[in-house]
């Protein structure tokens, strides 16, 4: 009997264990006595605890499969062909092919079995199958050492009642790198979209939404999909907005003019704010869209609310004064006449101020009117306790001295303003 050469003294042991595809070598009682890299690593099998073991406990072989490869012992009269069979492993189909190797004196010395993943073979099949013998995938190609895609278009077809697989591959390379550089860009659209500090709404003709930005999102608290296919009525606040104004601005938009308003919006927790909404034209995919860009405003109304406060308490305080406050607007027309000026003179702000000669009452002699216009306007926009003399609703002569300086400090609205102290009692002291 010829002795049995070890597996590991194989002048093509290198050759063996370097093969891109699984590959064992089993003796003739089917026990493992090689078994390559690229085994180990696919089927994780470690060389000390796979060495020596049962082949078929590796696959789970059944009876039949056994049979399938239990080879002749001894080289028969024909070349042997390798045995094939499927087998099942990790949820993965594999093709073993099973290759007697006889030596010298014509008796079995091991087997070579190789494996091939066919999953994504019997794949198309099923496929072809199911789909009338059509299938189009996929697939990744190997020529010259490197790898590139390829589109799979497979028939089922019979020639001479046989069975076959018609395929058609063509190149995707090109397909591919333009499909990522369009995954690219859209990433960077994203990217740019979702970081804006602005929220951002991309509506149809109807107002409704397509797409929104995170900062919509966060100004809101909705999540996208609540967002896409609205319009903005379910995001408004009850009762603060109109809504037939804000679709006639949505029109105007989509005729080319961009359009500004306020808004007031809805969170999901319930609370409303303000925010300012700026509408352009655009273009979103190929269809004409409008692109709104909202701002919350909430801050600036705070800030705005405790200006007019402000000056609601600036007001009340020159109103109620204890000295005569008034001021001339750019017409020379008295705006502004305060509690005191009504106390010492009789007339009332009304009076006084809805009538262009209001100084006319003041001073009905036009001769000192005239005196009186000159002097003022002689004297300059800053002027200190300057006495004049005027006459009462009850035609009481009243002496007043007059402070200006709207040089000085200037207000809005005010052309010229100034304060008055009614001095009638110290003169009439001074003359007794």
């Amino acid at each position: 009997m010829t002795k049995q050469k070890p597996a590991h003294s194989l002048p093509w042991r290198t050759f063996f264990c370097e093969l891109d595809f699984p590959a064992f070598i089993v003796d003739r009682n089917q026990k493992i006595v090689a078994i390559n890299f690229a085994a180990r690593e696919i089927f994780n099998l470690p060389e000390e605890t796979t060495i020596g073991k049962q082949f078929k406990k590796i696959f789970n072989l059944n009876h039949q499969n056994l049979q399938s490869i239990n080879l002749k012992k001894k080289r028969p009269s024909k070349t042997p062909q390798p045995i094939k069979i499927e087998v099942k492993h990790r949820q993965q189909t594999y093709s073993l092919s099973c290759t007697p190797i006889y030596n010298t004196s014509d008796q079995l010395d091991f087997i070579i079995i190789t494996a091939r993943n066919i999953t994504e073979t019997m794949e198309i099949i099923d496929s072809l199958l199911e789909n009338q013998g059509k299938y189009c995938t996929q697939l990744t190609n190997v020529k010259h050492g490197s790898k590139f895609p390829v589109d799979v278009s497979a028939k089922l077809t019979e020639i001479d009642r046989q069975k076959l697989i018609l395929s058609i591959e063509r190149n995707i390379s090109e397909r591919i790198q333009v499909q990522e550089k369009l995954i690219q860009s859209e990433k960077s659209y994203r990217s740019i979209f979702d970081n804006a500090s602005h929220a951002i709404y991309i509506q149809d003709k109807e107002g409704r939404f397509l797409e929104v930005n995170q900062g919509a999102l966060n100004m809101y608290g909705f999540p996208r999909e609540y967002f896409i296919g609205k319009t903005p009525e379910p995001f408004s606040a009850p009762g603060k907005n109109d809504m037939e104004k804000v679709r006639q601005h949505l029109e105007k938009a989509f005729q080319g003019e961009p359009q500004q308003f306020e808004f007031w919006g809805k969170r999901r927790n319930g609370k409303i704010f303000p925010k300012i909404v700026r509408l352009n034209k655009g273009n979103y995919f190929g269809q004409e869209v409008v692109i709104a860009f909202a701002m919350d405003i909430t801050e600036r109304k705070k800030a705005e609310e405790q200006l007019q406060k402000k000056e609601e308490w600036f007001q009340k305080l020159v109103q109620f004064m204890p000295v005569m406050v008034f001021a001339f607007d750019k017409d020379g027309t008295i705006s502004f006449w305060n509690r005191q000026c009504e106390i010492v003179t009789g007339y009332s702000a009304k009076e006084i101020m809805e009538k262009p000669a209001g100084l006319s009452l003041l001073y009905p002699n036009a001769t000192y009117l005239k005196s009186f216009l000159v002097d003022w306007l002689t004297s300059g926009k800053d002027f200190m306790n300057w006495e004049t003399v005027l006459t009462t609703e009850n035609g009481i002569k009243k002496t007043v001295a007059l402070t200006n300086i709207s040089e000085k400090i200037p207000i809005p609205g005010w052309k010229s303003w100034a304060i008055g102290i009614d001095l009638t009692d110290v003169k009439e002291a001074e003359q007794n």
